[in-house]
Order: C-alpha cells, then sequence, then structure tokens
C-alpha cells in the first residue's frame, strides 16, 4: 500500500522547481524575490543578525559606516557565487560562529571586515551554483536590500533599547541574542555535518 501511494505521488508531482527563480520579467516581482531569497533560509539569516549585534554594541547609531563593506561583500559573493559549491553554506555557518563570538567578546575592530565577509558569504549562498547572467539584475539588487534589513533593522532596534534603557542589563541582553544565533549555527552545522556522514 505504502510503495503504490508512493508511486501515485512522484507520478502526480510537478516538475521540480528547486531554487528556481519564477518572477520572469515582472522587475517588481525580480526585486521581491531576491530579498525573499535571504529570508527563505535560516542558515543565511544567522550571520547578518550577528553583525547586527555587534555594530550596535560598537556604535548606537547603527549600522551606517559599515554599509558600504556589506555592498562590496555582497558584489564580490554574487561574483563568486557561480563556482561556489554547496559547502558555502558551511562556511555561511562559521561566519555567523565568528561574527557572534565577535559581539560576544566585544571585539569591534573586526566590524568592517566581519561586515565584508557576512556579505560575501550570504549573497554567495543564497545564489551558489546559478551562472552569472542566469540572474536578474533586480533580483541581486534585491539581495542586497535583504541582507541590508536583516542587519540594519536588528541594528537599529538593538541601538534603540539601549538608548532608551542605559542599563548595564541592555548590552548583555543583546550579548545574549547573540549567543542564540551562534549556538543555532553550531547546531546546524552539527546537523549538516551528521547529515553528511
Amino acid at each position: 500500500m505504502r510503495l503504490r501511494t508512493a508511486l501515485l505521488l512522484v507520478w502526480l508531482a510537478g516538475p521540480a522547481q528547486a531554487h528556481a527563480f519564477k518572477s520572469g520579467s515582472n522587475l517588481y516581482g525580480q526585486l521581491l524575490e531576491g530579498i525573499g531569497l535571504v529570508f527563505a533560509d535560516p542558515r543565511l539569516i544567522l550571520a547578518p543578525l550577528a553583525l547586527a549585534v555587534l555594530a550596535a554594541l560598537k556604535d548606537a547609531r547603527g549600522f551606517p559606516r559599515q554599509w558600504v563593506f556589506l555592498l562590496v561583500g555582497v558584489l564580490a559573493g554574487q561574483l563568486i557565487a557561480p563556482v561556489i559549491p554547496p559547502a558555502i553554506m558551511i562556511a555561511a555557518l562559521v561566519t555567523a560562529v565568528i561574527t557572534a563570538i565577535s559581539a560576544l567578546s566585544l571585539y569591534h575592530r573586526l566590524l568592517d571586515l566581519m561586515a565584508l565577509l557576512v556579505g560575501v558569504v550570504t549573497a554567495a549562498a543564497a545564489l551558489e551554483g546559478h551562472g552569472f547572467f542566469e540572474v536578474p539584475v533586480l533580483l541581486r539588487i534585491g539581495i542586497f536590500v535583504g541582507v541590508s534589513i536583516t542587519v540594519a533593522a536588528p541594528a537599529a532596534l538593538a541601538g534603540m533599547s539601549m538608548a532608551q534603557f542605559p542599563y548595564a542589563i541592555t548590552p548583555i541582553l543583546w550579548r545574549i541574542a547573540a549567543s542564540w544565533c551562534a549556538a543555532i549555527a553550531i547546531m546546524l552545522i552539527a546537523f549538516t555535518f551528521k547529515r553528511l556522514s
């Protein structure tokens, strides 16, 4: 009975559309699809979230100066995406761990470098394996907007909360949030290696 059900489901299934871009020539759809691509996989948002905490702990105004490094990183990640192996997702998780540890240890000298690295691995992982001319320009811009939102919104929230509640506990709570990003990334790395073995 199970075999018949499985064969029926396979027969009824449509063609696989894994990571296929569906927006076609709709420009607004391409932009939204690029933004959504960043949020589609939880492994892609951990490093930008940890970067947001690191940026807010360094400067309560948020993330204005590091945007240039993030943009350069996203552009570089999109350029190397066609030749990147699937292991880039592990690199994205490792970057999340390193960024979160930087936030925990308050080692802010790495902020510019971490913004660059987060941009590279997030964009490369989002587009991993897609040819350079296969991806529309607005979808690429959408990826940058998605990464920017993932960094800027939590950084602004953290900065506002530290300005509104200037107590010693507020930055500690944000460091705890960064440690959760690291813990989740480590768990996902462990699950990935367990699946491979």
